[in-house]
């Protein structure tokens, strides 16, 4: 990060984006993506630079919280909001961004103090952070464990913190650490050091190849260059392969064959979906819930392409409960060449009479990516952690059931219902799946384990496995945490 004067005071816009999401429950990711591009004249150094230090504070305010608490006589939670994240994002900087001086996180705090009118404040504040740095110094003088390694970040702050419980460590609400333990006991620590260590997963993209077709000279070019590489999933050559990792998307971005509209960004979890519908010629597909439209884009260019060139393809159709979610489909629709392979409708997935309202009769395939709490992505959405609360996995368990209910009567018989969420709570995945296949007639497909299983055995992936379903769990591939079960109707039903 470039420490001279700028036009723009990075750390005092990251203390707005923090203070929107951890006091007045804003969205990350939406508030960092307005703000890149309100500045999108920034350098690359001090775009990422604000990036982390929005994204890591935010993921580790529990745990930097406790370090704060250690070190001041007045808690965290009783001081006012403006200096408690002003603390919360220069004790980030302290412990995890070794490239920023010490003077320079002290003196950045007081300025900003005093540009807020908070000057009374401003020995309280360099009080705290100094101390805050001589106690970092004193863990680490004769110890191997360092921070800002996200390798022994945990290590670190156990030595920091030793009387402080896991949760905080690993900076989860208490419930949601004791969820996923008691769900995934052998596992739960290797996840939970995923989560911290996101960043270091390059961007996954989606090759949609469609009807229009695309040069394998253009793939290979951009392989050549370093600005794609085939992924770990793949056993297919550049000029064959449907999915890549992106080292860079601002570079891609830039290309024209990515402003064409050919590639999509697509965790790998995500691609999953597509990979495991069972698609032939003229089937019907229905996704509900399907904004912003990814999973849909992709079973349409799978469709598309197993289409015989005299033949018509029944378009996809995507249906979210809102205009704006379907708006957002439209929109991408468009950029993605796709007008006359998906339609859109607006409809409340948990409403009964959706065949009658399209005029249709059942699918063939029906995607229900349904809501969902989303402990699958606390690592690239880390303000889940706060925003979620006990209650809602209840609600959201009975909200999934009520979608599932109107889901059961689209399906053929003999067709396929793929259900996935991306949480890692049993409740929302195994317990669901198994409650309804009870009162429907659908059966999990025993094949579907195996072909995910050899989708990502180039990742090394060796599976969780259930009798309903597959969870693919963080930091055993390179992908966020997600839940699949494809499940077929009886026949005879």
């Amino acid at each position: 990060m470039n420490e001279q004067v700028n036009t723009v005071d990075l750390r005092a816009v990251a203390l707005d984006i923090v203070t929107e999401v951890l006091e007045n429950g804003g969205f990350l990711n939406r508030l960092l993506r307005q703000v890149l591009s309100k500045y999108a004249y920034l350098d690359r150094r001090d775009r990422a630079f604000l990036s982390r230090l929005c994204i890591g504070t935010v993921e580790r305010k529990i745990t930097l919280d406790a370090c704060i608490d250690h070190i001041s006589s007045l808690p965290v939670r009783k001081m006012k909001p403006f200096i408690r994240n002003l603390l919360r994002i220069s004790a980030y900087q302290i412990y995890e961004m070794n490239g920023v001086k010490d003077y320079t996180i002290c003196d950045e705090a007081v300025k900003i103090a005093k540009k807020r009118k908070f000057t009374q404040l401003t020995g309280f504040v360099n009080g705290i952070l100094r101390s805050l740095i001589r106690e970092r110094d004193l863990m680490t003088e004769e110890d191997a464990v360092k921070p800002g390694d996200p390798r022994t970040a945990s290590a670190f702050y156990r030595k920091l913190l030793p009387k402080a419980p896991d949760h905080v460590i690993y900076s989860l609400p208490e419930y949601m650490y004791d969820l996923l333990k008691s769900s995934y006991p052998d596992r739960a620590e290797g996840i939970f050091e995923a989560f911290m260590q996101h960043g270091e997963l390059p961007t996954s993209v989606h090759l949609l190849r469609t009807n229009r077709g695309i040069d394998a000279d253009r793939i290979q070019d951009l392989v050549t260059r370093g600005i794609l590489d085939v992924h770990p999933c793949e056993k297919r050559t550049a000029a064959e392969a449907e999915m890549f990792i992106c080292p860079r998307l601002d570079v891609l971005m830039a290309e024209p064959t990515y402003r064409d509209g050919f590639f999509m960004v697509q965790d790998i979890s995500s691609a999953m979906v597509g990979r495991l519908l069972p698609l032939k010629a003229g089937d019907c597909v229905l996704e509900l819930c399907a904004s912003p439209g990814g999973k849909t884009f992709h079973a349409a260019d799978r469709l598309r392409r197993l289409t015989p060139k005299d033949g018509t393809m029944e378009p996809v159709i995507a249906c979210d409960l809102s205009l704006e979610k379907v708006e957002k489909i439209e929109e991408n629709r468009a950029f993605y060449h796709m007008d006359d392979m998906v339609t859109t409708c607006v409809w409340d997935a948990t409403r009964p009479d959706l065949l009658d309202h399209l005029g249709c009769g059942p699918f063939d395939i029906v995607i229900a990516d349904v809501p969902c709490s989303g402990l699958g992505m606390l690592g690239n959405k880390p303000d889940i952690r706060y925003r979620l609360k006990p209650e809602d996995l209840e609600d959201l368990v009975r909200l999934q059931s009520a979608i599932l209910t109107q889901a059961a009567s689209y399906v053929k018989p003999g067709g396929t219902l793929l259900y996935s969420t991306c949480t890692l709570n049993p409740a929302e995945n195994v317990a669901q799946m198994q409650r309804f296949c009870e009162r429907f007639p659908f059966a999990p497909d025993p094949s579907a384990a195996q072909e995910v299983y050899e989708a990502l055995s180039g990742c090394g992936y060796g599976g969780f496995p259930d009798s309903y379903g597959i969870t693919l769990l963080p930091g055993e591939y390179p992908g966020e945490g997600f839940y699949l079960c494809r499940l077929k109707k009886n026949r005879s039903f």
